[in-house]
């Protein structure tokens, strides 16, 4: 059996474990705000960002089976709107059509995928599409 001796010197040793220490001195809030936090979906999307993504693929997800969606229509409401930073912030709906035409999920909170604004929770509430296909409806409030 073969030994391998490890050298380091006692500098080395010593600012290793002072960084050690320090690191586990500091509070779990210090520590995780030093990693970048992810952007909450729901904060980017608005009336604009959401008319790009008419016809983007949507995966709803109710933990035990899943539901894909296209996108079909972006309805921004008309009043009230209001002034945030410099832009106008107004309500706005999302109509999500199931690809395959056939949905009977209730209305309720569900786990929504998509590949350019990733994983968040969204609210739904089923209707007919203006072609009377079946949908689910997200209505934003930005006020």
């Amino acid at each position: 059996m073969q030994v391998t001796h490890f050298h380091a010197s006692r500098r080395a040793l010593l600012s290793s474990s002072l960084a050690l220490a320090a690191g586990i001195c500091l509070p779990f809030n210090a520590i995780s705000a030093m990693r970048p936090s992810p952007i909450d979906p729901l904060l980017v999307l608005d009336e604009t960002l959401a008319q790009l993504m008419v016809d983007s693929v949507f995966t709803f997800s109710d933990g035990n089976s899943t539901l894909v969606t296209r996108l079909s229509r972006v309805e921004v409401a008309a009043q009230p709107q209001r002034e945030y930073k410099g832009t106008i912030k107004r309500g706005f709906a999302l109509e999500f059509v199931p690809v395959d035409g056939v949905t009977n999920w209730p209305q309720g909170t569900y786990a929504v995928e998509n590949p350019e604004l990733g994983r968040f929770e969204l609210f739904v509430v089923p209707q007919r599409s203006g072609n009377d296909q079946p949908a689910l409806l997200a209505t934003f409030s930005r006020l």
